[in-house]
């Protein structure tokens, strides 16, 4: 599995189908929205999730429309729409005609991915480019009804049997969610002191130059397979794993680049567990967390310092941040974060799919976000920022120092060369 920009996915010419959505009967309007949801709808939303991959030969339309139609019987929050959960959706199927040049289909799949709307609908966008030796399937999810792993899961569905038990809704999810967040108490306490002296939402230390300009979208590798492998042998001697082993590489390597002694973050968790596990739907929390990296430790004792602190950042995944956010600083205004997230793509059921690659499209105006993931082929971080130049230099020398200390042999961590 592949997680890359919009711009640089290459998809063949082809004769192209699209799925449009039409709501049948009268929409259930009494949904629980999850916080999530209710804050992205806040903000104007603006941000989708799209996968493609390959299907061998010319796709048969009446059984990938079957396909699509499974999917959205199965999970209900693909028929959410503004004004409430569908109880069915139907598919008309349309021919957008032959796509003659990758640079056309480009331009088509930016279309088709841009027609989703938090406001009016629709939330979901399905489609096929069919060729005579293979077809590529497309899907697109608005970021209001799904999560980069919902992707993940729906690809694998939608070549799959389908011949199992429905996974439970997202809407009870969002309904435990609630009802877990209506007495925090003693919960909060955590929240509470890692607000107190530097605000809600901590501040990324990367410099981003002047607003305005455009986003920037890219992917950058770190290590190749084999380097992961070595990196996560060497955090598991150090007692911890590849989560805080890669935490104690950001906080070491944003220190090195003039940022702090105490790494303040978001960490990003995935609420599924195994009751959920096959689930569609955003089911991501974030959680903070402090670490400090003083010098001259070296990296293995900044791994168990980072272990520490991420088994209580762990303790309080049942807090949702909005709700921290609501109790505890209701009159700040959200502003970009310092945010950290690590998937690995090896972890999720992939199925038959053939050729997977996700594509996350997200406006610059949050700052700096940026997501680490490891596949088959290594470990890779992909970030979105305002495009400028001073935006450019500092992350070019964040991920070049991030890269030298992720690659340095155990025992020590190496003096950065960029600053002092």
């Amino acid at each position: 599995m592949r997680q890359i920009p919009l711009g640089q996915v290459s998809v063949e010419p082809g004769l192209a189908w699209a799925w449009h959505l039409l709501p049948v009967g009268r929409p259930i309007t009494d949904r629980i929205l999850s916080y999530n949801q209710v804050r992205y709808l806040r903000s104007g939303g603006g941000s989708s999730i799209s996968g493609t991959f390959e299907v061998d030969g010319p796709v048969d339309l009446a059984e990938m429309e079957a396909a699509f139609g499974n999917l959205l019987q199965r999970h209900p929050v693909l028929r959410f729409t503004p004004q409430g959960e569908y109880p069915q959706m139907r598919l008309h199927r349309v021919s957008h005609g032959w796509l003659g040049s990758p640079d056309v289909v480009h331009r088509y799949l930016k279309q088709q991915f841009a027609e989703l709307d938090p406001v009016y609908g629709p939330l979901v966008g399905l489609g096929a480019l069919v060729r005579e030796r293979s077809t590529t399937v497309h899907l697109c999810l608005d970021h209001l009804v799904g999560d980069v792993v919902s992707v993940v899961i729906a690809m694998a569905e939608l070549v799959g049997t389908y011949r199992q038990v429905s996974p439970p809704s997202f809407f009870a999810y969002s309904q435990e969610e609630h009802q877990r967040n209506e007495a925090l108490d003693e919960r909060l306490s955590v929240w509470r002191e890692f607000a107190r002296d530097k605000g809600f939402f901590p501040e990324s230390p990367v410099v981003l130059g002047p607003s305005g300009g455009d986003d920037r979208n890219e992917v950058v590798e770190l290590l190749s397979a084999a380097e992961c492998t070595d990196f996560e042998r060497r955090c598991r001697s150090a007692g911890g794993g590849m989560m805080s082993g890669l935490l104690a590489a950001m906080a070491t390597a944003q220190r090195d680049e003039g940022g702090p002694d105490v790494y303040r973050a978001f960490v990003a968790l995935n609420q599924r567990g195994e009751r959920y596990a096959g689930s569609l739907g955003w089911f991501v929390n974030v959680v903070p967390i402090e670490i400090p990296v003083p010098r001259p430790a070296d990296l293995d004792q900044h791994i168990r310092t980072a272990q520490a602190a991420y088994r209580r950042a762990r303790s309080l995944k049942e807090v949702h941040y909005i709700r921290a956010w609501e109790l505890l600083a209701p009159s700040t205004r959200f502003r970009a974060v310092n945010f950290f997230s690590y998937l690995d793509f090896r972890d999720h059921q992939q199925g038959d799919v053939s050729n997977p690659a996700i594509q996350v499209n997200m406006p610059g105006r949050h700052g700096l976000t940026l997501w680490l993931y490891r596949n088959e082929q290594g470990l890779y971080l992909h970030w979105i920022y305002r495009d400028t130049a001073v935006a450019r230099t500092s992350t070019a020398a964040l991920a070049r120092r991030l890269r030298e200390i992720l690659r340095e042999p155990g025992g020590r961590t190496p003096t950065s060369s960029v600053r002092p």
